[in-house]
């Protein structure tokens, strides 16, 4: 089960108390930590982050990064608020300082999309981050009480070196914005966190005064229709010298998962990365329109991401993290009112996703079994058919159960399938895949790949929302590597949507409880990974030892 539920009826922790694990961790191991994005769901980055601080992981932390949620998650720990602090934040009524007070209710939120371009203006939300950052440990005992209202990124290093770095889509140039002390060393943090949490829709976007470009650098398009009394009341609230600002919106547009901000020259501290060192010859700029031109193919092994994620919904990593975690702990974790559907979405993955794989490793080994009377004509691979029928009934003859992977009524049938196919006596591996891959199993080579698992669209909503998903994922898989998971910590949130504001106290606990799960696996993979001795991890009464690679696991 996923879970256990004590005689009281109260829910037993899915990560028991007795679990052990020793730091073996290097000083300055990982030095950077970054956060996706996640909504109201950034409270399960707590749980992971006490156990980091547990393994002595957290204590060497120099630089922090976020987009989104996680945005203000970093804020809050650069400025030296502790795991504590940060959770006592998280777990207050969050909607008090987040949303407005609407007399209409939701009949408000077209004229306000229209004149305001969000529904709540984020004014609450902006007023008392900037009261968490003032009132931040190494801000408070460093700066006045004037200044820390507005201290900048680059006050913030010159305390103790730390860097923060926050993400931010900036929609005048079409792209992502790097709030750093190299970057904006006199932007004043707040603000920069109040750009990345400015969800499309729910809040205004901030705008900001442009010094840099005349309006005549500006493409300035210009009304092809005409202008009913109404547009021209939505124009004017935006300003007639709204051309002089740029708009920012959440973070999480362009990149929900800015695990890259520290690898590469980009947004290196050190003089010899200065920008105007770097950039020569300015004849050259385009080039850095590439990610990896600024910040490298090589990934920081110094860096540590956490990130959330769904088992059930497209995106990238989210097979490797929820196979990580279902090794260690046997499956992943419910809460009991989710069960039931869950586990039917669950079981019936896992299930075409297994029967997927077992007829992929026998169509495998068919084709090298068929290796030896491959012949090219034409420049296409294929098979003369008596041979590769001969080969097949001499290899397949007593592995019937082996055959119906790919061919459910067995080998006569395949047999049959090789004969449909054939051209002249010729069995061309094209046509060969077509027939027992996707006419037979449904794999489809050129998307099965991919990590994505297809959405089905009955409507104009799942349409819409298809639309915007393709155009996010796309957008924020710019920025990231296959290796990048090797680095990132994976917290299965799949139960909750991001804009649930309406969180109970189980509900809470639970994705606590869930950060330290995804935490326990990563660590578990990781020093399996370098070969470490390891002291136990102890989950559901078993014994998890890592030891070197030569070894098992049990």
């Amino acid at each position: 089960m996923y879970q256990r539920v004590l005689p009281n009826g109260r829910r037993a922790s899915i990560v028991p108390e007795n679990w052990i694990v020793d730091s073996v961790f290097q000083p300055g191991e990982f030095e950077n930590l970054v956060f996706g994005g996640g909504g109201y769901k950034g409270i399960a980055y707590v749980g992971a982050l006490k156990i980091l601080q547990k393994v002595g992981i957290y204590q060497g932390i120099k630089r922090f990064a976020g987009s989104s949620a996680g945005a203000m998650l970093a804020a809050l720990l650069s400025v030296g608020y502790d795991v504590d602090d940060v959770e006592e934040f998280l777990c207050q009524d969050i909607r008090k300082i987040t949303e407005d007070k609407h007399t209409f209710g939701i009949f408000s939120m077209l004229p306000k999309l229209l004149l305001k371009s969000g529904w709540n203006s984020g004014k609450k939300l902006e007023k008392w981050f900037q009261n968490a950052i003032a009132n931040g440990p190494k801000i408070k005992s460093n700066y006045s009480l004037n200044r820390c209202q507005q201290i900048t990124f680059k006050e913030l290093y010159d305390i103790d070196g730390t860097e923060l770095c926050i993400v931010a889509t900036n929609l005048n140039f079409l792209s992502m914005e790097y709030f750093h002390p190299k970057t904006t060393p006199d932007f004043p943090i707040y603000k920069a966190v109040r750009m990345s949490m400015s969800i499309p829709g729910y809040y205004e976007a901030v705008r900001v005064k442009h010094h840099r470009v005349k309006n005549d650098d500006c493409i300035i398009r210009k009304k092809k229709i005409p202008c009913c009394l109404y547009c021209c009341i939505c124009c004017s609230n935006w300003g007639e010298d709204s051309a002089n600002y740029d708009l920012y919106i959440d973070g999480g547009v362009g990149c929900n998962y800015p695990i890259h901000v520290f690898d590469g020259w980009w947004l290196s501290m050190d003089e010899k990365d200065h920008f105007v060192e770097r950039m020569q010859p300015f004849t050259d700029m385009d080039r850095f329109y590439d990610v990896e031109d600024r910040f490298g193919m090589t990934p920081n092994p110094k860096t540590l991401g956490l990130m959330l994620y769904s088992p059930y919904r497209n995106g990238m990593f989210c097979k490797v993290l929820s196979t990580r975690e279902k090794k260690l702990f046997g499956s992943l974790a419910v809460p009991k009112k989710f069960i039931s559907e869950h586990s039917k979405l669950s079981l019936r993955a896992e299930s075409i996703r297994d029967k997927k794989d077992k007829a992929l490793a026998a169509f495998s080994d068919i084709v090298q079994v068929l290796e030896p009377c491959k012949i090219i004509v034409d420049g296409t691979t294929c098979y003369p058919l008596y041979e590769a029928k001969e080969l097949i009934r001499r290899t397949y003859k007593d592995q019937e159960h082996f055959i119906r992977l790919v061919c459910p009524e067995g080998l006569d049938s395949l047999l049959k399938r090789l004969e449909d196919c054939q051209i002249e006596g010729m069995l061309s591996l094209r046509y060969l895949q077509k027939s027992v891959l996707e006419q037979e199993n449904f794999i489809d080579l050129k998307h099965d790949h991919l990590g994505y698992y297809r959405t089905a669209i009955k409507g104009p909503a799942q349409f819409a929302i298809a639309t915007i998903d393709t155009l996010l994922l796309n957008g924020r898989s710019r920025f990231l590597k296959s290796s990048d998971v090797n680095r990132s910590i994976g917290i299965n949130t799949s139960y909750l949507k991001a804009t649930n504001g309406n969180l109970a106290k189980d509900d809470k606990e639970f994705l606590k409880e869930n950060g330290q799960r995804g935490i326990i696996a990563f660590l578990h993979y990781y020093l399996k990974e370098k070969g470490r001795v390891q002291q136990n991890i102890r989950t559901y009464g078993r014994v998890i030892q890592v030891r070197s690679k030569d070894e098992t696991s049990i």
